[in-house]
């Protein structure tokens, strides 16, 4: 029998380089939010990444039977709140857009305690460098927020800095990925199944995680807008996600910091199913809500090196949204 891999720190740790690249970021970020509600055209300010929200989705979540699971959960449900959102960071009026979705899932624990498990509808990043990603994610964000004269000189770097995160895309399983997802591109968003952009432990060894649709209805009304045909759907019917997750056994099967590797050789295992039931009416303390997955409990926390970057952005981010926020009205 096969043992996993032990977590260990290591694969979190970041260079001094990627530190200071790391610094800068929060810089824009900050500069982003505080300018994202003129950015988006709203009247509060958004998120850095996935600022559309098409719905909040009040949930049940029941774990598994499975015995690491139940290490982790002691009661037979949960309460839980799913975000389904778009992946720009800029809130386009048009739902007409790359299906690039995400399912954020929020499980809610005793002794004002949480789970959030941020997932999306692509299996692979698109790099494993910690660098070039802050350099593009740097100038992007400086794209929308600096003068229309500068605008081009963060083109011309976004492009250069693209260049080598091309070269790393191909390989088998990011074509694969990708021949996947224009086969789907179409379908609807609950018709889709949602994994994890890195590695999160699990009691002492390290996993990837998925949510799968189960019940999904073919047919159904389609509205006018996303939130329109999420709330008609739900209304008709029932839809669960079921979760699973495979576990780190050696490097070159499940390797922590190759982002653009599909897992092999490990089992799904189920993690547990998330009941939907209705969507939640967005207010500004819905927008307000974190779903950031380094508040999780020690057990289920983010792995790897750009997991790592995301603990600081996303603190930069929700910090700098709360302070504008709590002045607002929605």
């Amino acid at each position: 029998m096969r043992n996993p891999i032990l977590y260990n720190e290591s694969y979190s740790k970041l260079s001094a380089e990627e530190n200071i690249l790391l610094d800068k970021s929060l810089e824009y970020i900050k500069s982003f939010v505080e300018n994202s509600p003129k950015i988006s055209n709203v009247n509060y300010a958004t998120r850095d990444a996935h600022a559309k929200t098409y719905a909040y989705i009040d949930s049940i979540f029941k774990p598994s039977q499975d015995p690491l699971v139940q290490s982790i959960f002691t009661k037979d449900k949960y309460n839980a709140i799913v975000r389904v959102s778009h992946a720009h960071i800029k809130i386009i009026s048009t739902d007409k857009q790359l299906p690039l979705y995400g399912n954020s899932f929020k499980i809610i624990l005793d002794n004002q305690k949480e789970i959030n498990l941020p997932l999306v509808n692509f299996p692979v990043f698109v790099t494993n460098s910690v660098s070039n990603f802050l350099k593009i994610f740097n100038e992007v964000n400086q794209l929308f927020t600096n003068s229309l004269i500068q605008k081009p000189n963060h083109l011309v770097e976004i492009i250069s800095n693209l260049i080598p995160v091309g070269f790393e895309t191909m390989n088998k399983d990011f074509i694969k990925s990708i021949n996947q997802w224009r086969k789907m591109y179409s379908y609807f968003i609950f018709s889709r199944n949602y994994h994890s952009i890195g590695a999160y432990k699990i009691g002492n060894y390290m996993m990837k995680i998925k949510a799968v649709p189960q019940l999904f209805h073919p047919e159904f009304d389609e509205g006018k807008t996303i939130n329109e045909t999420i709330q008609n759907y739900l209304k008709k019917y029932s839809l669960k996600f079921k979760l699973f997750y495979q576990l780190s056994y050696d490097e070159d099967d499940q390797p922590i910091n190759n982002l653009l590797k599909i897992w092999k050789n490990s089992p799904d295992i189920e993690f547990g199913t998330f009941e939907f039931n209705n969507v939640i009416a967005e207010t500004l303390e819905m927008e307000n809500l974190s779903f950031n997955p380094f508040d999780n409990i020690d057990e289920l926390l983010p792995v790897g090196k750009i997991q790592q970057l995301r603990q600081k952005i996303y603190e930069t981010s929700i910090n700098a949204r709360k302070n504008i926020n709590n002045q607002s009205k929605f």
